[in-house]
């Protein structure tokens, strides 16, 4: 009883479908980066446009 232990194969695919996932996984985590900065670099124009918003609240000095 000699018999050689049968290890897991991965399937033929399996390299190109993680490296299609993290292609995926890092364009999405990348576009949710971009959006977030977008919206703090914008969030002072983006404040005014909210309803009952302090800032419609203020005078504006000119």
């Amino acid at each position: 009883m000699t018999e050689q232990p049968q290890y897991y194969q991965p399937p033929e695919q399996h390299d190109h479908h993680i490296r299609n996932m993290v292609i995926a996984l890092a364009l999405f985590f990348g576009s949710v980066v971009i959006v977030l900065a977008l919206v703090i670099y914008h969030a002072h124009y983006l404040a005014s446009l909210l309803p009952f918003s302090v800032e419609k609240q203020f005078v504006k000095p000119y």
